[in-house]
C-alpha cells in the first residue's frame, strides 16, 4: 500500500504546475546573463578595433610627411578626425599620443625621439583617468562601470623605397614581429 501512496503523491507533484516559472526562470537567468555578457565583451572589441583602425590611418598618414612634424601631425590629426570621429557615445574621442622617432629593422623596434625621424608612434586610448572609458552594461562585477581600451600602430618610411612617391614609402610596422 505504501508503494501506491508514493506513486500518487510523486503523480500528484508532477501534474501540479505551481511554481513552473520559477523554474523556468531559475534555469534561464544564468544561460540569459552568459549572452548578454557578450554585448559588453563586443562593444569592448568593436572600441578596440576602432582605435586600431584610427591609430593605423594617422601613422601612416604621418609617416607620409616625415621629416616635416608639424605637416605630419596635422595629416595625423586629419585622420584621426576622418577614422574616429567623436561620437556622443564617445565622450568626446580618444585620447592620443603621437611620437616621432627612429624605426631599427634589424631590432623590430621603435625608438623615441631618436635622430633621423623615420617612424610615427601613434597611441589612442580611451581610459578611465581621462573619463572616457567605454561604458560596460553587465558585466559590472565589484563595481567596475568601465574598461580602459588602448591601440598602439607604428608607421616608418623610406625615402628611398619608390622616389617621389610617397604612398609607396610609408608602411606599418609591428614591433611584435
Amino acid at each position: 500500500m505504501k508503494r501506491t501512496v508514493a506513486k500518487g503523491r510523486l503523480g500528484t507533484l508532477a501534474a501540479d504546475e505551481r511554481g513552473a516559472i520559477l523554474m523556468f526562470t531559475a534555469l534561464a537567468l544564468p544561460l540569459l546573463l552568459f549572452c548578454l555578457t557578450g554585448v559588453d565583451l563586443l562593444t569592448i572589441d568593436v572600441t578596440r578595433t576602432r582605435l586600431s583602425v584610427a591609430a593605423d590611418a594617422a601613422a601612416l598618414a604621418a609617416a607620409r610627411q616625415l621629416p616635416d612634424r608639424s605637416a605630419a601631425t596635422t595629416a595625423a590629426n586629419e585622420m584621426l578626425v576622418a577614422n574616429h570621429p567623436a561620437l556622443p557615445s564617445d565622450f568626446g574621442g580618444p585620447d592620443e599620443e603621437i611620437v616621432f622617432g627612429a624605426w631599427d629593422e634589424t631590432a623590430r623596434s621603435f625608438a623615441a625621439n631618436a635622430a633621423p625621424e623615420t617612424a610615427v608612434f601613434v597611441r589612442l586610448s580611451r581610459t578611465r583617468a581621462h573619463g572616457n572609458a567605454v561604458a560596460l552594461i553587465v558585466l559590472t562585477v565589484g563595481g567596475l562601470r568601465q574598461v580602459d581600451v588602448s591601440a598602439t600602430s607604428v608607421a616608418t618610411f623610406d625615402g628611398e623605397a619608390c622616389g617621389a612617391i610617397a604612398a609607396c614609402r610609408a608602411r606599418l610596422v609591428d614591433p611584435a614581429d
